[in-house]
């Protein structure tokens, strides 16, 4: 039987194919792995599973639940705790987009506060706008970002 170049070809690109998804399978098991692991302080194998919660540890939005108009801007205010977080670089806005399912609505702060000179809070003015389109009243949810200068940044939510 006789192949042609076509077919070797096209043999040689699934074989190819089947070989790189197949590292990549690899690799996102691992690290899925870890990830789900990260927050377990019991770890004793010294992979370093728990660092990520122990940088992270205590911080938090030091803002009490309150009503906020469309377009208002309001003082937030994070905590550092005992986390390891060094500066707050943003905070994203999450709503019902519909019945049931939140959504990333925005980033409604960019910057770049530092917790300097022992200071364990931190604040910023943010603007609160929805989008065009999206129901009021209604419940959000904000998530901010804060980093570190071993690596992974944190994030916390209201």
């Amino acid at each position: 039987m006789m192949f042609s170049n076509k077919h070797i070809n096209l043999f040689v690109l699934i074989l190819f194919l089947v070989t790189l998804v197949g590292s990549f399978e690899s690799a996102s098991s691992s690290n899925i792995f870890r990830r789900q692991d990260a927050g377990n302080d019991t770890d004793t194998s010294g992979s370093g599973n728990s660092d990520i919660k122990k940088l992270c540890k205590g911080f938090k939005f030091e803002n009490a639940f309150v009503q906020v108009k469309n377009g208002e801007t309001i003082t937030v205010t994070w905590s550092k705790g005992a986390s390891k977080v060094e500066s707050v670089i943003n905070c994203e806005m999450y709503g019902e987009a519909e019945a049931n399912s939140v959504t990333f609505f925005k980033q409604i702060w960019l910057g770049d506060v530092k917790f300097v000179d022992g200071l364990t809070a931190v604040s910023a003015l943010v603007k609160f706008e929805v989008p065009p389109g999206a129901k009021l009243p209604q419940s959000i949810l904000l998530r901010t970002w804060g980093t570190t200068s071993e690596g992974p940044h944190c994030t916390t939510y209201t």
